[in-house]
């Protein structure tokens, strides 16, 4: 994972991790993914396709906080588990992993608020061994539910974070999960012709950064292995189609920024395996 590496540099000779902190822990909800049975006491309850969750906040920052603080701010949906099983399990898994990568003492299965506190602890350690220590250190993720179908659901997981250096690391992945509740880890779940699907993605990639036909893409500013288009690691899903998702560094330097390909449902004919509909 590209954050490890660079974080080991800047965490790892500096900071060490103790038993406890000093924190203040925030949790609120908010309601507007959710079914409320009192908000729609006129109108029949969804059918079991449809997905039942609300979206809650998590926030940890040291306490007291001055100029110069830790904080910690997670934006996340909670699934009914009566209706969804297994949904809740799959988004924690990605949280804790996300904090675990910026607190290297700790493993994923330390939880959220643990993995949390650490993470604050590390820059009080890091502060106290540089007091000349000017900036705040600051992890941000958010999940949100992009897609919803009735054989499976896709969510944005958006990562930012500030500990040191020239600028933020700015990632996103998509979360894509069965109607079971399971992670889907293959695109193979989707699509039946991969590689019809890698040339349509590829045509579109052109057109949208303005490479001609039959130009190296690597004379265009662009580092795909052997200087031929491939599929990223990162895709999901929205209304308006499969969406594919390059981060910065994966194919092209910071200065250029990410990169997002759209491909519509209408031009999936044949090569995608469920009809859009949510």
């Amino acid at each position: 994972m590209l954050l490890r590496p660079i974080l080991t540099t800047v965490i790892l000779c500096y900071c060490l991790y103790g038993c406890d902190t000093s924190a203040k822990k925030e949790e609120n909800i908010d309601h507007q993914g959710i079914y409320n049975e009192n908000l729609h006491q006129n109108h029949k309850r969804p059918e079991a396709n449809h997905y039942y969750f609300e979206y809650r906040t998590f926030s940890e920052k040291e306490d007291p906080c001055s100029d110069n603080c830790a904080e910690v701010l997670i934006r996340y949906p909670v699934f009914d588990d009566s209706k969804n099983n297994g949904f809740n399990q799959v988004v924690s898994n990605q949280i804790n992993q996300d904090l675990a990568d910026f607190t290297l003492s700790k493993e994923p299965s330390a939880g959220t608020d643990e993995l949390a506190r650490a993470f604050i602890v590390s820059y009080q350690d890091f502060k106290a061994e540089f007091p000349e220590v000017q900036t705040p250190w600051t992890i941000e993720i958010s999940i949100e539910v992009t897609f919803k179908h009735a054989t499976f659901l896709s969510a944005s997981h958006t990562t930012t974070a500030y500990t040191g250096g020239a600028h933020p690391l700015n990632t996103r992945k998509y979360i894509n999960i069965t109607k079971d509740g399971k992670g889907i880890t293959t695109l193979d779940f989707f699509v039946t012709d991969k590689a019809k699907l890698t040339e349509l993605a590829e045509k579109q990639f052109r057109a949208q950064q303005n490479i001609p036909p039959k130009q190296n893409l690597s004379d265009a500013g662009y580092s795909f292995d052997n200087d031929r288009f491939s599929l990223p690691e990162h895709y999901g899903f929205n209304e308006n189609g499969i969406v594919f998702y390059y981060n910065s560094y994966e194919i092209a330097s910071y200065a250029q920024g990410p990169t997002e390909l759209v491909i519509p449902y209408s031009a999936l004919e044949g090569i995608f395996k469920f009809l859009p509909q949510s």
